[in-house]
């Protein structure tokens, strides 16, 4: 199971789709390979095996003993290792591990952690989009709903039905939305799963951050 998603998360590292055609429009951010993400030591033997996914990755954490663009190198550096040796996957989710708190400066912790409850070593955590992006000539985080379906036909979706959820959490309106095309499909697969709409964790407007914190307690009360 965990053999076969890192071997999936292997392949996007080496895809360069969605940046080799210019219909999409984006560049590579600061890490300019796949990302894999975050699954907790005891998700494959938990009774809940919940399953986060969001938008796609930005930067990783201003760590505040060598910032970002060191924290993104030692972070590429460590998933190309991780494409040549599995060994080095500990390493990787090590890194991922104490990097999370800096995500969103807290905001990820408190939502998926503190206010929706979910229990690190228990929970698997992923990106339907799986690269970081930029606007062409630009700045800031990129994706659209080409890249993010893209992304997950190619890769998203299998790895998924490996992790085999008994719950999916999708969160942010733009995944919502683009992954109800496949809901039926992936459902087909997965006919024991739920799949929970949410907020993104930091919406975009700082006013919507108390309704998105209330939605992610209704979802802590629907995985008990």
């Amino acid at each position: 199971m965990l053999i076969k998603v890192q071997e999936i998360y292997k392949s996007a590292i080496k895809c360069n789709d969605c940046f080799g055609d210019d219909k999409y429009r984006i560049q590579r951010g600061l890490v300019s390979k796949a990302q894999p993400r975050w699954i907790g030591k005891n998700y494959f033997s938990s009774n809940k095996r919940v399953v986060m996914v969001a938008i796609n990755p930005g930067n990783v954490g201003n760590k505040s003993s060598y910032g970002k663009i060191k924290a993104a190198k030692d972070f590429q550096d460590k998933i190309i290792k991780f494409s040549k040796d599995n060994s080095k996957w500990h390493e990787l989710m090590s890194f991922i591990n104490e990097d999370m708190a800096n995500w969103g400066n807290g905001r990820y912790k408190k939502f998926y952690f503190d206010l929706m409850k979910l229990k690190v070593d228990e929970v698997a955590l992923m990106n339907m989009m799986l690269c970081s992006a930029t606007p062409i000539g630009g700045t800031g985080n990129a994706y659209s709903r080409q890249t993010l379906e893209n992304c997950y036909n190619r890769f998203t979706r299998r790895i998924i039905l490996e992790l085999n959820p008994k719950f999916i959490i999708l969160s942010g309106t733009l995944v919502n939305n683009a992954m109800k095309k496949f809901k039926d499909d992936l459902l087909k697969d997965l006919p024991k799963t739920q799949i929970i709409n949410t907020f993104h964790y930091r919406p975009q407007n700082p006013n919507y951050w108390e309704r998105a914190d209330v939605d992610a307690i209704r979802v802590s009360k629907l995985l008990k």
